[in-house]
């Protein structure tokens, strides 16, 4: 996988974070730098960018916020939290992000959650949480030695967790990934899920390195692109994005097409 170099990873935060500062509100409604609408999104409660500050987004259903955002921690000197609620249907997903220093990134925390009223959307809850460390993850890309693992995730549903430790390896552009995975059982069948498993452990592995190959893949495809953007063009295409009215919600992702 390619690696993001630090100097643009913290130019980049620092640049969104000043986007953000630059941000400002006429009544409820939130206004790019030059007073132009962020689409559907209103101030619902709060002061803009403080603690407790509560943002809403409307989509074409009027009678309830389909996502809604709630600033928890916002000092870009110290940390950054900030929470999403999102509902689709019967499935609602949690979001929590935390940034620990703005000015100069020093680890990232997110945890999601999901959870439904169906049947199928139980089944389908879960629990994730990632934990990346990047002074330690920068260190250990230099051939720096590290104390602790850079990034852990972990996945915890009804049936079982999975968790992942991920470092870069010291040779320099390849990673070393362990994944631990637990099945949850009642005792009379654990032993029939262990045996399953056993059978299965390489089937299991290929799926998921498979699925650690592709992740590859578009990564590398599409980090030259947000590597070869100056500042001032990473700001243009984010303003550009978050007026942009997109499928994937208005608090999601900004799209990679959007002019700089």
């Amino acid at each position: 996988m390619l690696p993001v170099p630090r100097p643009w990873f913290e130019q980049s935060v620092a640049t969104l974070n000043a986007l953000a500062q630059d941000t400002y509100v006429d009544g409820a409604q939130v206004l790019l730098p030059g007073g132009r609408p962020v689409p559907d999104v209103r101030l619902a409660e709060g002061t803009h960018l403080k603690s407790g500050a509560v943002y809403e987004a409307h989509g074409e259903d009027l009678a309830a916020p389909q996502e809604r955002m709630v600033v928890k921690e916002w000092d870009g000197a110290s940390r950054i939290r900030v929470q999403q609620h999102l509902k689709h249907e019967e499935m609602s997903v949690f979001v929590e992000a935390a940034l620990r220093s703005a000015a100069k990134p020093e680890d990232v925390e997110v945890r999601v959650e999901t959870s439904g009223r169906s049947t199928s959307a139980r089944l389908m809850r879960t629990s994730s949480r990632a934990h990346l460390r990047l002074d330690t993850w920068w260190r250990a890309v230099s051939c720096e030695s590290a104390s602790t693992v850079p990034l852990e995730m972990s996945v915890e549903h009804r049936l079982g967790r999975a968790a992942v430790r991920v470092a870069p390896h010291r040779t320099g552009g390849s990673w070393e990934l362990r994944c631990t995975l637990s099945v949850h059982a009642c005792l009379p069948l654990r032993p029939l899920v262990a045996i399953g498993i056993w059978f299965a452990r390489r089937r299991i592995g290929r799926a998921f390195a498979e699925a650690v190959d592709q992740a590859a893949g578009r990564w590398n495809t599409a980090i030259p692109t947000a590597l070869a953007l100056r500042p001032d063009q990473l700001r243009a295409q984010v303003m550009a994005a978050l007026q942009a009215k997109t499928e994937a919600g208005v608090f999601g992702s900004p799209d990679s097409s959007a002019p700089p």
